[in-house]
């Protein structure tokens, strides 16, 4: 042994000194964990040389969570510890001043800062408790390669900014592919194009009835290879061919229902923009620089959205055969006219008589009472509408005019849906070439809070369902595909491995544990997705049946083994405690989610009516600032029927004034709204102060636990 140290130290002795600088260097910041950073190493020459990793230590946990270019190896080299470095040029250890170094690693406290220079492969080694190489080998520990989780580096994970950047040539492709849903969109989904054509296309019944067999069909599919265990099978195209075959048959069942869901077609297509980006990265694109190919898809996708807001605008004020399509009443007249067969296909009941629905007497003049045609008119026959009947004929109304406005606005929403996934590229590819942050942990932030966003446009989506506007199911439906897609696009850009090792190290999932397993969350989820337990675990009947089939499996168990863990779960709830849970939950969301939203809508338009009445312009701002004041500061009100009372109101009484009209209320409006939230927001920033003040409140809150100081 002593013989081999010798030889090894010969040859280090009479090596050629590598450089130290450069692209080849890196810099990493690691707090001491019980006096252990947790590397192996030999000081030679050179530096500190990495021969081994510690299992759960600090440098563990970071390669775990960083860019494989920037993870700490065996074979890398530590040149430096904080101030302290090795001399360059060197020829010996003493010359080089290697104990210092040592002793600034052994003796900082807290934050070590290392300078290392990348020589080793970039994997590394789990389960080396030893100081040194010599030290492993004597106490024979296995050591186990472990690569890293690292899904857009190259075959040979080399160091990101090395990879090519994006050229022109590939940015032209790029270009056109990210372009051709947006194209589509405004092809056939817009009054640019084809739009009603599509729709009239879809509106019948049985087109309706078809969507429904052909997604239930495709649903059925998806169950079908979930059972068979599709994931396990040999031939990836098949896997490939038959997933796709589902997924596209549900996306034609969306078609054939647009008439019930006019946002689908836009969902279906416009979701096609972030698989197309997926699909670049994972394929064409995967060896190009990270932050040069998040820039441009930013870069393209801001000038398909500007492209498509140009002709938008370009088509509503240049005059045509039928003059421009400004939204005014005679854009409203042509909409309706070109809507002829959505309100053909639209049937609504009164006394038992079905009939289509007719937008003069229906829609515009909701008369009262219901019709007969007599010579190609309309002819009052007397029969007065019950309260549901004209629920239901105001439902069908907005239904077609929902259809109609999306044709029409659809290439704004095409640009918006390019702006903002461009934002969030552009700001990717930024962030992502940060020295102090690690991909992993600028990904996992960025995930958040995009996620932040898309639940504040579906909290909107649910205050404007309790002002009564038929919007909202657009909004939720392109809020819960921008969720799905950043779930795919963190699943794919961190990796699971890298995604279960930074939740399983973080000291706030030990705070989330305690909430999942609170008694308050499993009501939660009961309430939700708890519904479909009982489908789930049929389910699993049949996957143990084919295993059974299949054999090599106990035909004695009715359940998968992984079905049968979770009942065990399952059955050590305290199911009682649960469920009374769930029963104050639901009186709960109906007290402020239906109850209270409605009476705010009921009681604003009667202060509309009064307002308009009795009270002058200023006396109507000054009680409305004061009772919009006193709604804000009530938790259970939402802020969105508020607004638009506000604009209601205050709009309405400037339209009857000489010098203010209509855009000078909704002008005033608007910053009587802003001075509102702003005077609001201090309001309640002061009851927290003045409360806070007090010990009971500080007891009740916990002021001097981790979790509240953190």
């Amino acid at each position: 042994m002593a013989e081999h140290k010798l030889e090894v130290e010969e040859a280090v002795a009479n090596s050629p000194s590598p450089v130290l600088h450069g692209d080849s260097s890196f810099q990493l910041k690691l707090e001491k964990d019980g006096g252990i950073i947790g590397f192996a190493y030999q000081a030679d020459r050179f530096g500190l040389l990495v021969t081994g990793i510690v299992a759960d230590s600090p440098v563990d946990r970071w390669n775990k969570t960083s860019d494989a270019g920037r993870a700490l190896c065996p074979g890398d080299v530590i040149i430096g510890v904080n101030a302290v470095h090795v001399k360059e040029e060197a020829t010996s250890m003493e010359e080089a001043d290697c104990e210092a170094v040592v002793e600034e690693l052994l003796h900082c406290d807290g934050a070590c800062v290392l300078t290392v220079c990348r020589f080793g492969p970039r994997w590394h080694l789990q389960g080396i408790v030893a100081e040194s190489m010599e030290m492993v080998e004597l106490r024979g520990v296995d050591m186990e390669l472990v690569e890293l989780d690292h899904l857009f580096t190259d075959d040979n994970l080399t160091k990101d900014a090395e990879c090519p950047k994006v050229k022109w040539t590939q940015f032209a492709w790029l270009l056109f592919v990210v372009a051709l849903p947006s194209i589509l969109v405004v092809a056939f989904c817009s009054d640019i194009g084809t739009g009603f054509a599509l729709f009239s296309t879809f509106a019948g019944s049985m087109m309706n009835m078809g969507g429904n067999l052909v997604i239930l069909l495709s649903a059925f599919g998806l169950i079908g290879l979930y059972v068979v265990e599709w994931d396990k099978w040999e031939s990836k195209a098949e896997k490939v061919v038959c997933l796709l075959i589902l997924i596209y048959g549900m996306a034609l069942g969306g078609f054939f229902r647009c008439r019930s869901y006019p946002q689908a077609p836009m969902v279906i297509l416009l979701f096609h923009i972030p698989i197309a980006i997926g699909v670049l990265r994972l394929t064409v694109l995967k060896q190009v620089n990270r932050a040069s190919f998040y820039r441009s898809i930013g870069l393209a996708l801001l000038i398909v959205g500007l492209s498509v807001i140009i002709v938008w605008l370009a088509w509503m004020n240049i005059d045509s055969g039928d003059g421009n399509n400004q939204y005014n009443d005679a854009t409203k007249a042509k909409l309706v006219q070109k809507s002829e067969v959505l309100y053909a296909e639209t049937k609504i009941t009164i006394s038992g008589r079905s009939r289509s629905l007719d937008y003069n007497w229906d829609c515009k003049l909701k008369v009262a009472t219901d019709f007969d045609v007599l010579y190609s008119e309309n002819v009052d026959n007397g029969v007065e509408l019950t309260s549901d009947e004209k629920k239901a004929r105001e439902l069908s109304c907005s239904q077609v005019k929902t259809i109609w406005f999306l044709v029409w606005v659809s290439p704004l929403i095409v640009c918006m849906t390019n702006l903002v996934i461009s934002a969030f590229c552009l700001i990717n590819g930024t962030l992502g070439q940060a020295d102090d942050m690690t991909k992993t942990e600028t990904a996992l932030k960025t995930f958040v809070s995009m996620v932040v966003v898309v639940l504040l446009c579906m909290w909107v989506a649910a205050s404007i369902a309790g002002a009564s506007m038929q919007l909202t199911g657009t909004i939720m439906a392109f809020s819960g595909a921008g969720l799905v897609a950043l779930f795919l696009w963190i699943y794919f850009e961190v990796g699971s491995k890298l995604i279960h090792s930074t939740l399983k190290q973080s000291k706030i999932m030990g705070q989330l544990m305690l909430i999942v397993t609170n008694d308050w969350f499993r009501a939660c989820c009961l309430l939700g997705p708890g519904a479909l337990l009982p489908a789930m675990f049929g389910i699993e009947v049949l996957k143990q049946k084919v295993r059974i089939l299949r054999g090599g499996v106990d035909s004695g168990t009715l359940i998968t083994p992984e079905s049968a863990q979770m009942l065990g779960f399952l059955l050590q709830w305290d199911w009682v405690g649960i469920l009374m849970k769930a029963n104050w939950l639901v009186i709960l969301y109906w007290t402020l989610s239906v109850g209270v939203s409605k009476v705010t809508v009921v009681f604003l338009s009667w202060l509309n009516e009064e307002f308009e009445k009795n009270l002058g312009f200023d006396a109507v701002l000054v009680i409305f600032f004061i009772i919009g004041f006193t709604m804000f500061m009530l938790p259970p009100v939402p802020g969105i029927p508020v607004y638009i009372t506000a604009g209601i109101i205050i709009a309405a009484q400037g339209r009857s004034i000489e010098g203010v009209g209509f855009g000078g209320g909704i002008a005033i409006a608007i910053i009587e709204s802003l001075v509102l939230k702003l005077c609001a927001c201090c309001g309640q920033y002061s009851i927290g102060y003045f409360l806070g003040k007090v010990v009971k409140i500080q007891q009740l809150v916990g002021v001097d636990k981790v979790s509240v100081l953190v």
